[in-house]
């Protein structure tokens, strides 16, 4: 992914230290190269390998063991590391652009609720299992604060854990780190009027320690600027052979 004379040259040198296919499609990539962690965004897997090459000096902040970073210094391990990945046993699958799920359900005149899930089951469920509300999917913190600050909802049922976000004036992105903006997302929903506002993590309060932390907060509900704010360790379904969210569940908590 990195385009002109030194995208050449790369291609042309990395050849030289073993065989290698080079493809146009990063989502048909084993190995993916590009100037910044933000042009990797859309292509970010645990099955992939990622090269961020800046024109500057790398940063060292990206935290994922798949993630690696070279200054020009380090010209070797540039140009052997795609052919060093090509002798290993490489994944038979890679997965493609992320499936889009609908972002609404509109229905008049009933109770209107924001989900905001970053993982793609869990906005499959919720579209299955809250089809009788006036839904709207919110995939990350940047789009919910964006709906927040210009919609108006009864209900809001959001993640804990999700991918950074891109706004803002962060000078830089770690590939595959998880912030808790669930807690920011479900104070904002209280401060512009939200009624009950969830958090419903799905994250294993046995092996997480933050998960374990919030265990205790899920026993109690809290009150803020008027609103009823539940931490809630998902209730799950399985759905499709899958282990997804029970939103229904999870909303029916604010009726118990």
């Amino acid at each position: 992914m990195i385009n002109g004379p030194v995208g050449q040259a790369l291609k042309q040198t990395i050849g030289l230290f073993g065989e290698v296919e080079f493809v146009e499609d990063p989502y048909l990539a084993n190995v993916v190269i590009a100037e910044d962690a933000k042009t990797l965004i859309p292509y970010y897997c645990m099955e992939r390998e990622f090269i961020i090459m800046p024109k500057g000096r790398p940063r060292g902040d990206q935290e994922a063991k798949n993630v690696h970073e070279y200054g020009i210094l380090d010209a070797i391990q540039i140009m052997t590391f795609p052919a060093m990945q090509a002798k290993q046993k490489l994944p038979e699958t890679l997965p493609g652009p992320p499936e889009v799920v609908a972002k609404r359900i509109e229905s008049l005149g009933a109770k209107r609720v924001l989900v905001v899930d970053d993982t793609v089951k869990h906005q499959k469920s919720a579209l299955v299992l809250l089809d009788e509300y006036d839904l709207t999917i919110a995939t990350g913190y940047d789009e919910a604060m964006r709906l927040l600050a210009s919609e108006k909802f009864d209900v809001v049922l959001t993640d804990m854990e999700m991918p950074m976000a891109v706004g803002g004036a962060l000078a830089t992105y770690i590939l595959g780190k998880k912030i808790p903006y669930g807690l920011l997302i479900a104070t904002e929903a209280a401060r512009v009027g939200v009624k009950q506002v969830g958090v419903v993590t799905d994250l294993g309060h046995h092996d997480d320690p933050f998960s374990a932390a919030f265990d205790h907060f899920s026993r109690y509900d809290y009150e803020i600027n008027g609103a009823i704010v539940k931490y809630m360790h998902a209730p799950m379904i399985t759905m499709d052979g899958e282990s997804a969210k029970d939103w229904s569940e999870a909303l029916k908590k604010f009726n118990k």
